[in-house]
């Protein structure tokens, strides 16, 4: 069992310390319990809610849904910009962003899409991870901000100085959550990103057989938490054939984080979704899905 132990530090807002130690126990795999066929090849992600019921989101802000397990596809609303990530709360309630700081909810299971205001980022918004369906945060490389539904705006939060690049971000109350950066450190604020807690470092080995995927536009790295559990998962690749997803765990608050699984993938993967049930879909290049079962 490898550990990585990383120094204590203190938030300047608080009397919190975070100490991680990174433990890494291979051996289990994610279980898969179901496979979509293709929906369409101009889509950029997708997310399986249950074995039924699916979307997949891309080109000019096109929404597809599936009730059948992805034998078929139905097109909903759409927009002149591409959608590039979402966050499914229930087959209801979706939350997309994508290019020209789109932002955009539907409430209605993707049949009309309703805007929020411009995003001051860099244009392409790569992802959103709601809190419920009233606050949450989303983001594009350098600029991270939390929506509150009513708000005229949104707040901003300061991105870690050592950050060049965010890759994930997980709200878990306001002004208080999780970064995930380009350079693999998990980065930790309660005061909307005055202050910032390295928590660990994942997948920082240059020499290791493995490399993550960092620097997608698409969401290849994603945090999540459900049930007081959070998860990391991640997409590795090995030369141009050999794909596999890494998913670590942690049960107290990203104190420590234990490998939870490594799970080999057939064919070359182009996103990866949590949903709020323990499950990871991920979406090929060829437009299908495969749902796993974190449990």
């Amino acid at each position: 069992m490898k550990k990585i132990t990383n120094r204590i530090l203190a938030l300047a807002a608080g009397t919190i310390a975070l100490s991680s130690i990174l433990c890494s126990c291979g051996g289990k795999s994610l279980k898969l319990i179901h496979s979509t066929g293709p929906s369409n090849d101009n889509m950029y992600a997708g997310v399986m809610f249950s074995e039924k019921q699916g979307y997949t989101f891309g080109e000019k802000g096109v929404v597809l849904r599936t009730d059948d397990g992805g034998s078929t596809w139905t097109k909903g609303d759409h927009y002149s910009l591409a959608f590039q990530a979402a966050y499914i709360f229930d087959m209801n309630n979706l939350f997309l962003v994508g290019d020209g700081w789109l932002f955009a909810e539907s409430t209605d299971g993707g049949k009309t899409c309703q805007h929020f205001p411009r995003f001051g980022g860099s244009g392409v918004l790569k992802g959103v991870n709601m809190k419920d369906t009233q606050t949450g945060w989303i983001w594009d490389k350098k600029v991270l901000g939390e929506y509150t539904k009513g708000a005229e705006d949104y707040k901003y939060l300061e991105k870690p100085a050592e950050s060049k690049n965010i890759e994930c971000a997980l709200m878990l109350d306001a002004g208080k959550g999780f970064l995930y950066d380009d350079k693999g450190n998990l980065m930790y604020t309660e005061n909307y990103g005055q202050t910032w807690v390295k928590n660990t470092t994942l997948f920082n080995d240059e020499n290791a057989e493995y490399k993550t995927f960092v620097g997608d536009l698409h969401p290849t790295n994603v945090l999540d938490l459900t049930d007081g559990v959070i998860r990391l998962a991640a997409f590795e690749k090995k030369g141009l054939r050999t794909f596999r997803i890494k998913v670590y765990a942690s049960t107290d608050n990203g104190k420590t984080f234990i490998e939870e699984s490594v799970t080999p993938l057939a064919k070359e993967p182009k996103s990866i979704t949590f949903n709020r049930s323990k499950q990871i879909s991920v979406y090929y290049m060829d437009s299908t899905i495969d749902l796993f079962s974190i449990e």
